[in-house]
C-alpha cells in the first residue's frame, strides 16, 4: 500500500545530496586561497641582504615588521612612518601585547644611519628584541 501526501512519496528513498557539500568545499578552498594572498602582500618589497651567519629564529611569532627601503623611507607594517611615529607606534603596540617583538627588514642599499635610527626609534618604543631580514650565504 503506497500513501501518496501528494508532496512527497513516502515510500521513496532519500538520497544524500552532494551539490551542497561541493558548493561548500569550493568557497571555503576559494576563502583560505584569498585570505593567503592577503597574508603575502602586506609586506613592503625590498632588496633583502645576504648573511653569512644567518640563522632561523627559534620563535618567529608574535613580532611586528619593519620596514626600510633603499631609500631610508620606514614603514611600520605598511604604513609609511619617520622615527618618533615608529617610536610612538612601538610603544602603542607594546602596551597592547606585552611580549611584541620586532621584525627589522632593511634593504640591502640602505645606508647603516638609517637602520641605527629605526633601531633607536625600536629601543625608545620600549622593545629590546629585534631580529634582521637576511637570506643565508650559500658559502
Amino acid at each position: 500500500m503506497k500513501i501518496n501526501t501528494g508532496i512527497l512519496d513516502l515510500n521513496e528513498e532519500v538520497g544524500f545530496q552532494m551539490a551542497p557539500m561541493i558548493d561548500i568545499t569550493f568557497l571555503l578552498i576559494i576563502f583560505f586561497m584569498v585570505s593567503a594572498n592577503f597574508s603575502t602582500a602586506e609586506r613592503i618589497k625590498i632588496q633583502v641582504p645576504v648573511a653569512e651567519s644567518a640563522s632561523l629564529p627559534k620563535d618567529p611569532s608574535g613580532r611586528i615588521n619593519v620596514t626600510l627601503t633603499d631609500d631610508g623611507t620606514m614603514f611600520a607594517g605598511t604604513q609609511k612612518v619617520n622615527e618618533v611615529e615608529l617610536m610612538e607606534h612601538i610603544k602603542a603596540q607594546a602596551a597592547e601585547r606585552p611580549n611584541l617583538k620586532v621584525f627589522l627588514r632593511a634593504d640591502a642599499r640602505v645606508k647603516h644611519g638609517q637602520v641605527k635610527k629605526a633601531m633607536q626609534s625600536i629601543a625608545e618604543g620600549g622593545i629590546t628584541d629585534v631580529i634582521f631580514a637576511t637570506y643565508q650565504s650559500p658559502n
